[in-house]
């Protein structure tokens, strides 16, 4: 396999701002996730989507247990240990999104949909593109 290609096909995920979702195709959004970072409408939310998450509030996830599937005897990992270096939260939601669709505790989506505030569109969506985890996962694209 050559550097940068995936074992595995990616999902596609779409960063988007809120008026942009009405371009979304029903057919799709019956199989897609809708994870809004910013107010949406009830109209917006409810219409096909088949499921909806909130991104939760920096102060809910700053406590965030660390794992100790690597743990070591004297407690240390190496540095820049996957499971030690901090991850942005939005980057974390989306990989336990993907371990619950993994382990069939939450729908199988084929999709994402970000909703994002319009002026952040280009740059959540490059910071995700960046992400060496969300690689793998994702092909991401922007409505900008």
């Amino acid at each position: 396999m050559r550097s940068g290609e995936s074992a595995l096909p990616c999902l596609p995920l779409f960063v988007t701002a809120p008026d942009d979702l009405d371009n979304q195709e029903m057919r799709l959004r019956a199989i897609s996730l809708l994870i809004e970072t910013c107010p949406l409408s009830d109209i917006q939310k409810g219409t096909g989507w088949q499921q909806t998450l909130s991104f939760p509030e920096r102060a809910e996830r700053a406590e965030r247990p660390r794992s100790t599937a690597f743990s070591i005897e004297n407690g240390r990992h190496a540095p820049a240990c996957v499971c030690c270096v901090a991850r942005p939260a939005l980057a974390m939601t989306l990989l336990e999104r993907f371990q619950a669709r993994a382990r069939g505790t939450c729908p199988f989506f084929q999709r994402v949909v970000l909703v994002v505030p319009r002026d952040q569109v280009a740059q959540t969506g490059e910071a995700l593109k960046a992400d060496p985890l969300l690689q793998d996962l994702l092909t991401v694209e922007t409505t900008a």
